[in-house]
C-alpha cells in the first residue's frame, strides 16, 4: 500500500472485508493482519480512511472507497455479485468519471477480468513486503516452476534469498499457487511442510508452521 510512490491508491471497502476473512489463513494470514494493522495506524493518524490521506514522501495518497459499488457499470456477464465484481465496479466507475485507473492485483484471473471490461491492469511486482524492523518473515514472488521444483526437491536456489537473514520464513507466491519455506545457513530455500506436528500440535498460520519447522530442526540449537 505504501509502495506506489506519487500515485493515488484507492482501496475498495470490499478489500478490507477480504483481508478480514484471510486473517487466519495458514499462509496469507500474516500479511493480511499486517495490512489491517497498517490501515488502523493510518486511521489513528488521520482520523478516517475514506478521505484522501498523504502517504510516503513522493506525494502519493491513499483512501478507502465506500461508494461506486453499482455493478450496472459492468457488462451483464460480469454482474455476478461477488467481491471481484465489486472491485471491478469501483475501478470502472472511477474510470468513467475521468480518473486514470490501473487495477493492480496479484490475481491473474482478476487482471484478465479487468482487461475484459476495458480497464488497464498490472501485476503487483514488489518482491518483498515492507516492514518496520525485522519480523522474521518475508513474501517473495516466484515463478510457477520454482514452486514445482521446491515441492519436488525440498530445496531450491533463489537469488533474492541470498540477501535475507538465515532462517527467515518465506511465503513463496506464484500465479498458480504458493508454498512456505525458510532460508538455510547456505542461503538456499528449504520447503516448510504444513503437515508437521510436535506432541500433537500443528501450526495453523504461516508463522506457526515455520516456527515449528525451526523447533524440529536438530541442527538449530536455540530459538528466540
Amino acid at each position: 500500500m505504501l509502495r506506489f510512490d506519487e500515485h493515488d491508491v484507492v482501496i475498495p471497502v470490499v478489500v478490507i472485508i477480504e483481508l478480514e476473512a484471510k486473517r487466519s489463513h495458514p499462509e496469507l494470514g500474516y500479511f493480511a493482519r499486517n495490512a489491517l494493522r497498517l490501515l488502523d495506524d493510518l486511521r489513528i493518524s488521520h482520523g478516517r480512511l475514506d478521505a484522501t490521506m498523504p502517504v510516503g514522501e513522493l506525494g502519493g495518497t491513499l483512501r478507502v472507497e465506500l461508494n461506486h459499488i453499482d455493478t450496472s457499470v459492468l457488462p451483464t456477464g460480469f454482474q455476478l455479485g461477488d467481491n471481484d465484481t465489486r472491485i471491478l465496479a469501483v475501478a470502472r466507475s472511477l474510470s468513467n468519471e475521468g480518473s486514470d485507473v490501473v487495477l493492480v492485483s496479484k490475481d491473474l484471473p482478476m487482471r484478465v477480468k479487468a482487461s475484459a471490461v476495458g480497464l488497464m491492469a498490472e501485476e503487483y511486482r514488489a518482491e518483498l513486503v515492507v516492514e518496520t524492523g525485522f519480523t522474521g518473515m518475508a513474501e517473495i514472488d516466484v515463478a510457477v516452476t520454482d514452486i514445482d521444483q521446491l515441492y519436488e526437491d525440498s530445496v531450491i536456489d533463489l537469488d533474492v534469498a541470498r540477501d535475507l537473514a538465515c532462517h527467515t520464513g518465506l511465503v513463496l507466491i506464484s500465479d498458480r499457487g504458493s508454498a512456505l519455506g525458510r532460508v538455510t545457513a547456505d542461503k538456499r530455500v528449504r520447503l516448510v511442510r504444513g503437515d508437521r506436528e510436535a506432541f500433537g500440535l500443528h501450526g495453523r498460520s504461516a508463522e506457526q508452521r515455520i516456527a515449528l519447522d525451526l523447533l524440529l530442526d536438530p541442527d538449530i540449537g536455540i530459538i528466540s
